[in-house]
């Protein structure tokens, strides 16, 4: 399970779309008030008071996905006994991470003012690391079928 090292970057990449939930993908401040667009929506808060934050809007679609994507890289750990459906899952996987880009990419237009002058936060590089991660679970699969093929040779 965790002991391939392809289970180690699946569990990166899944921890990686954990974090997509809390972390700001892009923050914008408009007269005096800074909106931040999470997966989970966009959040505003006034200048200069404390707590005073409230939730703008709600992006179902974007935190579905995100769950899913949380998901398939969770169960793939699990998948490690036939690495044919677990690179197919991981390739799923990078295909809807692009998709996941793309829809926040439309919802962060929401924000008020849009995109000019907002600054990502670490939310909006975590899709790629989770790519880069699953195309390293998909060489570690390599690796592997490799490794199978080459024993079963020897028998």
């Amino acid at each position: 399970m965790i002991q391939r090292i392809q289970s180690v970057w699946l569990l990166l990449a899944c921890l990686v779309f954990v974090a997509m939930f809390f972390l700001p993908v892009v923050s914008q401040q408009v007269n005096g008030v800074t909106h931040h667009f999470y997966t989970i929506g966009i959040s505003s808060l006034t200048e200069g008071a404390a707590g005073s934050g409230q939730k703008v809007s709600v992006s179902v679609g974007l935190i579905v996905l995100n769950i899913v994507l949380t998901l398939l890289c969770l169960v793939n750990i699990f998948r490690f006994r036939n690495r044919r459906i677990q690179k197919r899952v991981c390739i799923a996987t990078i295909f809807l991470s692009f998709v996941f880009v793309g829809w926040c990419a439309v919802e962060a237009q929401n924000l008020p003012g849009g995109l000019e002058g907002a600054a990502y936060g670490p939310g909006a590089f975590c899709p790629a690391i989770a790519v880069l991660l699953n195309i390293l679970a998909i060489r570690g699969i390599n690796k592997d079928e490799k490794l199978i093929r080459s024993a079963d040779r020897l028998r």
